[in-house]
């Protein structure tokens, strides 16, 4: 059995359901004696069909994706507490899924995303199916999507204070295209150069149709700076403003680095 976890920011509470906004999504395989647990299809079916499992809403108190610490295993609907308003971590029970122990790649399911070149698609279909189907040897949490570093996740949670949610992280293709990226797949160098891809967006938000980036120290380099323009002039012509927010800023004044951020969505 694999948990699906939401590491939120926000927590919303409308007629009795939660509503969460994560900065990042992982799985996490069941254990037991320090080994990951494996059940049979006869088990599945047994326990779909019970009641007591789904209402007792089994889930970690909580989970850190960038320690990789989660916390203990409990019944969450007694006493579920969310914390503070933009906790650094927490854990929403999100779905309980099953993972085949083994697979064969070509019974995955797979469609016509719309990707503008066809190694840009079968590396996209790769990192998803590597990440999504691949069987844990090991107990660990898997991260799959949402923010990549600290600094991403301070400013998320300074611009959700203001009622301000984007979506992290976003690839923009040059024919316009918008898709969801895949944890570490910008560090895949082949997919990161491949012609058909403008940049992957740190965070995005699309109705205002700007885009923001985290930059750390490296884009200081003339070399490096010459690209980010090339990056933002190239959206731009999409219709898209680039906004580069620096990792000293956000660590010395995260209110500024927000407000220049806000100062776009205004369109000042």
């Amino acid at each position: 059995m694999i948990s699906v976890i939401a590491s939120t920011i926000a927590v919303e509470q409308s007629d009795g359901v939660s509503t969460v906004t994560p900065f990042a999504l992982s799985l996490l395989p069941a254990s037991k004696r320090g080994k990951v647990s494996t059940v049979t299809v006869d088990f599945i079916a047994a326990m779909a069909g019970g009641d007591k499992w789904r209402e007792a809403e089994p889930g970690y108190a909580c989970y850190d994706p960038f320690s990789g610490e989660w916390g203990m295993l409990r019944s969450t609907r007694a006493g579920r507490q969310h914390g503070h308003a933009f906790p650094r971590r927490d854990r929403d029970p999100h779905r309980d899924v099953f993972l085949a122990t083994t697979f064969d790649p070509d019974d995955v399911a797979m469609f016509d995303i719309g990707m503008p070149t066809e190694k840009l698609t079968q590396k996209y279909r790769r990192k998803r199916m590597d990440l999504m189907f691949r069987p844990f040897g090991r107990i660990g949490c898997r991260r799959i999507g949402g923010t990549e570093t600290p600094i991403e996740l301070f400013l998320m949670q300074e611009l959700a204070r203001h009622g301000l949610f984007g979506v992290p992280p976003m690839l923009v293709m040059e024919d316009g295209g918008l898709f969801p990226s895949w944890y570490h797949l910008w560090q895949d160098l082949e997919f990161r150069d491949a012609p058909g891809l403008i940049s992957e967006v740190d965070l995005y938000f699309a109705d205002e149709r700007v885009a923001v980036f985290c930059d750390g120290a490296h884009h200081r380099q003339a070399k490096r700076r010459a690209k980010d323009e090339a990056i933002d002039a190239k959206l731009a012509a999409l219709g898209i403003r680039a906004v580069r927010v620096s990792s000293t800023l956000i660590n010395s004044d995260l209110g500024a680095a927000a407000a220049a951020v806000r100062a776009a969505l205004r369109g000042d």
